[in-house]
């Protein structure tokens, strides 16, 4: 038999949710409480993108992770690739490793890669402050630099370098990002990589 607490979450209508969490809270019900597979209302909350229940839960004082709290909604809205977004939407829950490879477009790269191909450094930033791998490879051995090469994203570079990141890593190719960014014709990031400390030549 599941916990009345799981209700409000998976049948009760939306506009109700918010009344009955606030009840439950009223009659000291532990919001805290996982069902039987680990799942927190919190976290079954945020799966099924139901905001006003999430926020309910926070203001009561229930439990949220670092990633939780970092991955909100707006952070991730910011990401142009739904499929990456979703990924973040799964490791804001722990469903998925904030590492690990999706496959897009015949490539496996992880959430770090499409962030540093769309040059989003803010996101990047969080990421990194999460513990993404700077210098992730993906199935064709780039690195978050050399999409940021690819794609002419300066300041993703810098972040990047600031982050502790080697620029060096050359792809399954051989090509460094330097290589890359010449190879495109992005003069800027060419000069961003050489006061990063990568090697030009």
């Amino acid at each position: 038999m599941g916990s009345i607490l799981m209700v409000p979450i998976s049948v009760a209508g939306i506009e109700k949710i918010d009344a009955i969490i606030r009840l439950l809270h009223e009659l000291r019900v532990d919001l805290n409480k996982p069902n039987n597979e680990g799942a927190t209302p919190i976290f079954l909350a945020a799966e099924n993108g139901h905001n006003l229940v999430v926020r309910t839960l926070q203001e009561l004082g229930m439990s949220v992770s670092p990633l939780f709290l970092a991955l909100n909604d707006d952070l991730i809205n910011q990401v142009v690739s739904q499929q990456t977004r979703e990924a973040l939407r799964q490791v804001r829950v722990g469903k998925k490793d904030i590492n690990a490879l999706l496959q897009i477009n015949r490539r496996r790269i992880a959430i770090i890669h499409q962030v540093a191909r769309e040059g989003n450094v803010q996101v990047l930033k969080v990421l990194i402050q999460l513990g993404a791998d700077v210098n992730r490879e993906d199935s064709e051995g780039y690195t978050p630099a050399s999409e940021a090469a690819e794609n002419g994203h300066v300041e993703v570079i810098r972040a990047l370098h600031q982050a502790g990141a080697d620029l060096n890593i050359p792809n399954n190719d051989g090509l460094t990002p330097a290589y890359i960014a010449a190879q495109k014709g992005h003069v800027e990031l060419m000069r961003a990589l050489h006061q990063s400390g990568a090697h030009i030549e």
